[in-house]
């Protein structure tokens, strides 16, 4: 029996700093936030142009997830001190251009 493993990424373009300096930054930092909020299996990657999200999974992939897990990374980047804007309905929505990128493998 083969198993299935997936690999969410979703970037966009790095949100600007809402604080004076990179306190809120620093990889500890980031990496504490993204296995807190999302797993051990996930990742948060900022660089001077972008801000990824990475997530594995095993089994199928929870397709009806992917907005929830959108919206959870930009209240994540917001909890990073990076200017997210709040959508109509309360949420955060990251900035635009989004890219949703999903990588199915058998085992």
């Amino acid at each position: 029996m083969t198993e299935s493993r997936w690999t969410l990424t979703i970037r966009c373009p790095r949100p600007a700093n809402r604080a004076a300096d990179d306190f809120h930054v620093q990889p500890e930092k980031v990496d504490r936030l993204a296995h807190e909020w999302f797993g051990r299996d996930a990742a948060i990657t900022l660089t001077a142009r972008t801000a990824t999200l990475q997530i594995r999974g095993e089994g199928q992939m929870p397709g009806h997830l992917i907005d929830h897990y959108r919206t959870s990374f930009a209240s994540a980047l917001s909890c990073l001190f990076l200017k997210i804007e709040l959508k109509g309905g309360g949420g955060y929505v990251l900035p635009r251009p989004v890219r949703t990128d999903i990588r199915e493998e058998q085992r």
